[in-house]
């Protein structure tokens, strides 16, 4: 028997004409990557927080994003979809990340829901699901 993680989980989405497989980001993973492109720093006594948001949306997209059909370079070219990629892709079509990891926040809270939803049900805190 083979037990499900949240990281078997991927759903397909069409977002600006391109197909995207999306891996779900658990809560407590995307404040963790948040936290770590964050600075604080002390400026006339008072914390101010500093985000290097391009690197915080290239991790986040680098970590949900599993697979894409129909991303071309500019010469129409297949693009692969691999990390040093999905970084570039991140970088200069921020509007398209900034989407990608969107729905990836909202599958987590949907799936969340659903398996309070479920365990409110009385499913004895099991739940039936395929990869």
């Amino acid at each position: 028997m083979r037990v499900l993680t949240r990281k078997d989980r991927t759903f397909w989405f069409e977002i600006d004409d391109v197909e995207v497989c999306i891996r779900p980001i658990p809560a407590g993973e995307l404040m963790r990557i948040q936290r770590k492109h964050t600075k604080r720093k002390l400026i006339g006594g008072e914390l101010h927080e500093e985000t290097d948001a391009v690197k915080l949306t290239q991790e986040l997209f680098t970590r949900c994003v599993v697979d894409w059909k129909g991303l071309e370079d500019e010469e129409g070219k297949p693009l692969p979809c691999n990390e040093e990629t999905k970084k570039v892709v991140a970088e200069l079509n921020s509007s398209f990340a900034s989407e990608v990891i969107k729905r990836a926040t909202q599958i987590e809270q949907y799936l969340n829901s659903e398996e309070l939803k479920n365990s409110d049900a009385g499913l004895n805190g099991t739940l039936s699901q395929t990869a």
